[in-house]
């Protein structure tokens, strides 16, 4: 049997897919940018109007608007290719831009400590909240978040040192099993404080509200923030790095809270009259939670005291 040659064929292929799209000119780019909104614009024109064109006259602009829309696409899609690479050229041209883009450690510690700044104003702000109403769910949340900081701050202490200079670091070192065993601490007082929480809601004396519509997007953001909690937690095991996993940790608990919040918000804005079941759905999911970080508490100081023997 002959042997079918797939040369030529190859060739043409990878022409193919070599070959792009002529440049334009910032003038004409912009001509086709307008005429894809005229024809956009008469189309919707002649549907709305259920037919003012005629059918030789329809097709054509149905035709140009799909036509020019897609190159409006392509050229838009390399305007934005261009600008991305002329930001990162001029972040990358200045000293401290191009460390937080290029050092993972100093970024994961600029965003940490806008996360500390994060905790401390909620912490505050439940404070005030707590002792102008005398309610004990504002104490509970000003107690968690005031928790939350420290944990965050206190991995900054023990990391910072990453983040500069060999001839600067000045940091004690402190061993694994000690750091493990102060987190696994202070996760059971987390899980204590949450707890009290919980109780507080299953007695319906707390519970997040917001306004209007502002509801879904409090929504994409929780379940955005509990979807990346989970990947950068298995990034961080498979990094097999202490610092990295702990960060990680912390995320995931902050997160899994504001689901608990969240739930309680959409309870109170669209289970109205329901009190029995809000009570019932609240305590299972505010008492999973807490059953997860009082877990992931004892795990810690399970894990220093295996570190201890050792």
């Amino acid at each position: 049997m002959r042997k079918i040659r797939f040369s030529g064929w190859k060739k043409n292929f990878e022409k193919v897919r070599k070959w792009r799209m002529p440049d334009l000119r910032l003038r004409y780019k912009l001509l086709l940018y307008l005429v894809t909104l005229f024809c956009a614009g008469m189309s919707m024109v002649n549907v709305i109007w259920e037919d003012v064109l005629p059918d030789a006259a329809a097709v054509a602009v149905y035709s140009a608007a799909g036509v020019t829309f897609a190159l409006s696409c392509y050229y838009i899609a390399g305007t934005i290719a261009e600008l991305k690479r002329a930001l990162m050229r001029l972040l990358l041209s200045k000293r401290q831009t191009e460390k937080i883009i290029t050092d993972g450690d100093y970024r994961a510690a600029l965003l940490v400590t806008f996360g500390v700044l994060i905790n401390i104003a909620f912490a505050v702000s439940n404070g005030i909240a707590g002792w102008i109403s005398s309610s004990p769910w504002f104490g509970t949340l000003s107690a968690y978040y005031l928790l939350l900081g420290i944990m965050r701050s206190y991995w900054i202490l023990r990391n910072r040192d990453k983040v500069r200079p060999a001839e600067k670091r000045r940091m004690k070192q402190v061993s694994p099993r000690k750091i493990r065993r102060r987190y696994g601490i202070m996760y059971l007082f987390m899980a204590v404080v949450l707890g009290g929480a919980v109780i507080l809601l299953i007695h319906l004396e707390g519970g997040k509200t917001y306004p209007g519509w502002t509801i879904y997007a409090a929504a994409a953001y929780s379940f955005t923030r509990i979807i990346l909690a989970v990947w950068n937690m298995v990034r961080a095991r498979k990094r097999r790095e202490q610092s990295w996993i702990i960060i990680r940790d912390i995320g995931l608990v902050d997160a899994s809270v504001s689901i608990l919040t969240l739930q309680t918000a959409m309870f109170s804005a669209f289970s109205v009259g329901e009190e029995g079941f809000n009570m019932m759905m609240n305590g299972i999911t505010g008492g999973v939670i807490s059953l997860i970080i009082l877990g992931l508490g004892s795990a810690y100081l399970v894990t220093a005291r295996k570190m201890k023997k050792q």
